[in-house]
C-alpha cells in the first residue's frame, strides 16, 4: 500500500509493546525482530512506529537493508545523525537483503557499540538466524515478533474502512484467511465491480492455495485498457520500472507514458523504490506465470526488448552504473530453471560491495590465506607467484569497516606471459597448449585466464557475493580491448555446469589440470566467435530454450504461507481434531499451508502429505502431553474424544470414570494445552525470559 494508504487495523499487541518501550525508563530489551511472509503488513506497521515516535518527539531512522549491503558508507552516514545520549530508534527493513557477511557486522560489531538508549528494529521475511539466538548476552536482549494474518475482527474493521458491504465480509474472510495484501487486492475488486465480488469469491470451494494469483485474474477482468496490460506486464519484467525503461519496452507511440507510470503508481499492489516502481513479489511471480502461459510470444517480445534496452545501456554505461545495470539484465532471466537455481532468494542488490585492488604486503597475505584455506598450499603458492608478477589482475571484494577480503576474482592477462611463465603453472600450461594448437592468439589479440575466484565463506559454492563476482567478470570482457579467449576453472564441475554451459562457456578437457592433489575442470569462451553484446544477447536466447515455449505449460506458484492470526489459528486446531478421522478434510485445512507443516514439508509437497504431516504433527502434540504427569489425563480425553473416538462424549466421559461436566473441562484444558504446543513451533518465537509473555500474547 502507498505511504498515504497505510492504515494500521489490529496489530494492537505489537503497537503496545513498541509504544510502552519508548515509555520505559530504561530500555527492557535493546532489539526488536520483527517478522512474517511478504504482504503480511511488516512496512505498513514500521511506518506506524515511525508515527509513534514522531508523537513522542523520540528520533528515529528508516532505512532499507539494500542501502547497508550496497552503500555501506551512506548506511553509516545516515545513522550517524541518531543521538548518542538520549533515546532514540533504528529500523531496518527488509533484513533478507543482507548478505551473511553484512548481517555478523551488525551484529557482533555494530549494534553492540550503539548507546544503551538506542531501540533497534530489524524487520525481515524469516526469524533472526540462530547465531543471533544462541547467544547468551543477546537472547535477553532480543524480542521475537512474529506477524500474522489479521484476526477476523481485525479484517472486518479494515474491510469496512474501505467500505466493503458488511454482507460481503464473510465470503472475503473465508477466502483470504485474513492476508493483508489479499485483504488489499479483495477491496479493490469489490469497488472495480462496483460493489460485488466474483461468484468463485462468494463461496469458495475450501482453502484456494493460489489466493493472490485468482484475485489477480480477477482484478485484470474485464480487460484493462490495452496500455494498461502492457504495462502492468513490463512492470512484472523488469526489476524496476521508470518512464525512460517503460517507454523503450512497450515502443508505442500511441501510449501515454506519464499517465500509464502515474496510473502503475496507484495501484495497491506497487510499491515505491528510490529508483522507480516495483511489483509486489507475490504480485509479480503470479503475473509473469500467466503471461508465460498466456501469451508465451508477448513474453518473449517484451523480454528481448528489455534485454536490448539493458545490453545497450551496460555498453556505454560508467563503471559505476555498470553493476546495477548488470543486476538489471540478470533480473530479466528469472524465467530460465538454469538461473532461478542460481539466484532464488538472493537479491542481487545485495552482492554490491567496494572493489578494490591489491596494493600492499598485508592485502597479498591475506589473499594468499584465503586460497590456502580453500584450495591448499600449492595453490597458495601459485597465487603468491601470479601477485608478485600481476599484481594488477586481482579484484578483491571487501567493504570499508571489514579489511579482510570477502572475495577473490583474479585474472591473468596469457599475452603478456613470457614463454617461462606459460609453463611454470599447470593451470596456465595446460590452457595455453590448448590456445596453440586450436585457437592461436593473432597479433593484438588478449586472452584471460580467471585462475582464482573465491567467496571467504563458502568458496565457489553459489551466494551473494558470487552474483558480484559475475558482475566483475562481464566489467572485465567489457573492458578489454580485442578479448580473444578467456577461461574459466571450477573444482566442482557437476556443480557449475548446467549453469556455465547457459552462459555460453565450452567445456575444454584439453585444459584440465591438477594441483595440489584437487583437480579442476576448466571451461571457456572464443570471444572471435561471439563477441560480449552477442553473448549477453545469446542468454537471452538460452533462457527461451530453456523454458521451451513448445511444451510450456503454466508453472505453479509455491504454496503460498498462511499465517493465520492466533484466534484463527485455535479454530483452525480445532476444525482439525474434529477432522482428525478425516484425511481428506485435512488437506483443505488452513494449517496445511502453515508454517507449521512447511517447517516438515517443501513447497512442492503434495495436499495429501501435507494433511498426512499435519496429522503427524497432531500426534506429536499429542504424544508430548501425555509425557507431562498434571496433563496424561487431559490427552486421554483428547484421544477419546478426536484421535481415537469411541462414540459419544458421554460414553468417552463414562469409560474414562469421569462426570460429564469434569470431562468436558479436561476436554477445554486439552485443546487449549494442544494448541499451544502447536502454536509455539508455528511462531517458532524467542525471546529471552520474555519468551513466555510474548507466545501467550
Amino acid at each position: 500500500m502507498k505511504p498515504s494508504q497505510r492504515l494500521v487495523i489490529g496489530r494492537q499487541r505489537e503497537l503496545a509493546l513498541f509504544c510502552d518501550t519508548l515509555k520505559a525508563p530504561q530500555l527492557p530489551f535493546s532489539l526488536l525482530n520483527l517478522h512474517g511472509p511478504g504482504g503480511i503488513g511488516k512496512t505498513t506497521l514500521l511506518h506506524a512506529f515511525l508515527q509513534e515516535c514522531e508523537k513522542a518527539e523520540i528520533p528515529c531512522l528508516l532505512l532499507n537493508a539494500r542501502l547497508l549491503d550496497s552503500q555501506p558508507t551512506a548506511f553509516l552516514t545516515a545513522t550517524q545523525a541518531l543521538p548518542t545520549d538520549s533515546r532514540c530508534v533504528l529500523i531496518i527493513d527488509t533484513l533478507e537483503a543482507l548478505s551473511p557477511e553484512r548481517e555478523t557486522w551488525l551484529r557482533d560489531s555494530y549494534i553492540p557499540q550503539l548507546s544503551q538508549e538506542t531501540l533497534v528494529v530489524l524487520s525481515g521475511r524469516l526469524p533472526l538466524a540462530t547465531a543471533w539466538r544462541h547467544d547468551l548476552d543477546w537472547n535477553t536482549r532480543l524480542i521475537s515478533l512474529p506477524l500474522r494474518n489479521l484476526s477476523a475482527e481485525d479484517a472486518r474493521a479494515y474491510l469496512a474502512h474501505r467500505d466493503v458491504a458488511p454482507s460481503w465480509h464473510s465470503s472475503a474472510l473465508a477466502f483470504t484467511h485474513g492476508h493483508p495484501l489479499a485483504l488489499v487486492l479483495t477491496a479493490d475488486l469489490y469497488h472495480q465491480r462496483t460493489g460485488a465480488l466474483p461468484l468463485e469469491l462468494q463461496h469458495p470451494p475450501g482453502l484456494s492455495p493460489s489466493i493472490v494469483q485468482v484475485l489477480l485474474e480477477n482484478l485484470l477482468q474485464p480487460e484493462p485498457e490495452p496500455h494498461a496490460r502492457a504495462a502492468l506486464e513490463a512492470c512484472a519484467l523488469l526489476r524496476v520500472t521508470n518512464e525512460v525503461n517503460l517507454a523503450h519496452i512497450l515502443q508505442d507511440k500511441t501510449a501515454d507514458i506519464p499517465k500509464l507510470f502515474a496510473w502503475l503508481r496507484s495501484l495497491s499492489y506497487i510499491e515505491l523504490e528510490p529508483r522507480g516502481l516495483a511489483l509486489h513479489e507475490i504480485v509479480r511471480e503470479c503475473l509473469l506465470a500467466d503471461l508465460r502461459w498466456r501469451n508465451p510470444e508477448r513474453y518473449e517480445t517484451l523480454g528481448g526488448r528489455a534485454r536490448a534496452y539493458y545490453i545497450e545501456r551496460i555498453w556505454h554505461a560508467t563503471d559505476e552504473e555498470q553493476p546495477s545495470l548488470l543486476l538489471d539484465y540478470i533480473f530479466l532471466s528469472h524465467g530460465s530453471q538454469v538461473v532461478r537455481a542460481i539466484f532464488e532468494n538472493h537479491d542481487p542488490q545485495r552482492a554490491i560491495a567496494q572493489v578494490t585492488t591489491v596494493g600492499d604486503v598485508q592485502g597479498q597475505s591475506a589473499l594468499v590465506a584465503l586460497v590456502q584455506k580453500h584450495e591448499g598450499d600449492e595453490s597458495a603458492s601459485w597465487l603468491r607467484y601470479w601477485l608478485e608478477a600481476f599484481p594488477q589482475g586481482a579484484r578483491i571484494l571487501r567493504t570499508p569497516e571489514q579489511p579482510e577480503p570477502l572475495g577473490l576474482l583474479y585474472g591473468i592477462p596469457l599475452e603478456q606471459l613470457s614463454a617461462t611463465q606459460r609453463r611454470q603453472d599447470p593451470a596456465i600450461a595446460a590452457a595455453w597448449q590448448y590456445l596453440e594448437a586450436t585457437a592461436p592468439l593473432q597479433r593484438g589479440e588478449c586472452a584471460t585466464y580467471f585462475r582464482f575466484w573465491i567467496v571467504h565463506d563458502s568458496y565457489q559454492n553459489i551466494s551473494p557475493l558470487q552474483l558480484l563476482l559475475f558482475v566483475q567478470k562481464v566489467q572485465l570482457y567489457r573492458a578489454t580491448p580485442r578479448l580473444a579467449f578467456s577461461f574459466f576453472p571450477v573444482a566442482d564441475p557437476g556443480m557449475w555446469g548446467g549453469a556455465l554451459s547457459y552462459a555460453g562457456l565450452k567445456r575444454i578437457e584439453e585444459a584440465d589440470f591438477t594441483v595440489g592433489g584437487r583437480s579442476y575442470a576448466v571451461f571457456g569462451h572464443d570471444w572471435r566467435l561471439v563477441s560480449p553484446t552477442r553473448w549477453l544477447t545469446r542468454l537471452a536466447e538460452s533462457e527461451q530454450q530453456l523454458i521451451g515455449n513448445s511444451t510450456l505449460q503454466r508453472r505453479d506458484l509455491p504454496t503460498p504461507l498462511i499465517a493465520l492470526s492466533e484466534e484463527d489459528f485455535r479454530t483452525a486446531v480445532h476444525q482439525a481434531l474434529r477432522a482428525f478421522t478425516r484425511p481428506e478434510a485435512l488437506v483443505s485445512n488452513p494449517l496445511a499451508f502453515s508454517r507449521l507443516v512447511r517447517n516438515r514439508a517443501p513447497q512442492s509437497t503434495s495436499p495429501q502429505e501435507r494433511g498426512r504431516v499435519l496429522k503427524a504433527l497432531i500426534e506429536e502434540a499429542y504424544e508430548a502431553l501425555q509425557t507431562v504427569p498434571r496433563q496424561s489425563q487431559l490427552a486421554q480425553v483428547l484421544l477419546q474424544t478426536y484421535l481415537q473416538p469411541t462414540g459419544s462424549q458421554e460414553k468417552a466421559a463414562e469409560e474414562l470414570g469421569l462426570p460429564s461436566s469434569t470431562f468436558r473441562r479436561y476436554l477445554r484444558s486439552g485443546v487449549e494445552e494442544l494448541t499451544r504446543i502447536l502454536w509455539r513451533e508455528e511462531t517458532g518465537v524467542f525471546s529471552g525470559k520474555n519468551e513466555q509473555e510474548m507466545s501467550n500474547g
